[in-house]
């Protein structure tokens, strides 16, 4: 009785699953990289978010530069046998500070950057993400790719030109 059971859902199986694979799923593809830096407005957001990196990155120079110059002096009186070792203490000390304030300003430079691109540009990948998605609806696409992320896709059905279309990109 067991043996027939066995069969007979192993039967089924065989029966039932060649079924499920011919509903192919279908695959689309597109330039994401590509496709964003064309929506208008981006070009704008990026040229503002260079000139907010340039800006805090000159200010992270004018701390390196001074740290520097303190530094040259600190080797100054070190090499200088009549420096009082209480002074060059002093001094180390400082430069110490000096460094860990570079090392905090540099974590600091580092996230003010990332909430100024997301700032900027999540509303141009909000855009992009909503057109992507309307596409993939519209088309019945199981999944979508990126193209940067992929070796092969000639099989897949590029869905640029349409969420391009709906961004309002003209070609």
């Amino acid at each position: 009785m067991k043996k027939r059971t066995i069969i007979l859902v192993l039967l089924l199986t065989c029966l039932i699953a060649p079924s499920f694979a011919q509903s192919k799923a279908k695959f689309g593809h597109l330039d994401y990289g590509a496709i964003i830096k064309l929506i208008p407005g981006v070009d704008t957001a990026q040229t503002v978010l260079e000139a907010f990196q340039k800006d805090l990155q000159t200010e992270g120079e004018q701390m390196a530069a001074e740290f520097k110059k303190k530094n040259a002096e600190y080797e100054a009186l070190a090499s200088n046998p009549s420096t009082a070792p209480a002074i060059l203490k002093i001094k180390k000390d400082d430069l110490e500070k000096q460094y860990k304030k570079i090392e905090d300003f540099s974590n600091f430079m580092q996230e003010e950057i990332q909430k100024k691109q997301l700032e900027l540009l999540k509303p141009f990948q909000d855009a992009l993400l909503k057109a992507i998605e309307k596409v993939a609806k519209e088309g019945n696409f199981t999944y979508i790719f990126d193209t940067s992320t992929l070796i092969n896709y000639e099989k897949g059905e590029d869905i640029g030109p349409k969420v391009k279309e709906d961004l309002g990109i003209k070609p």
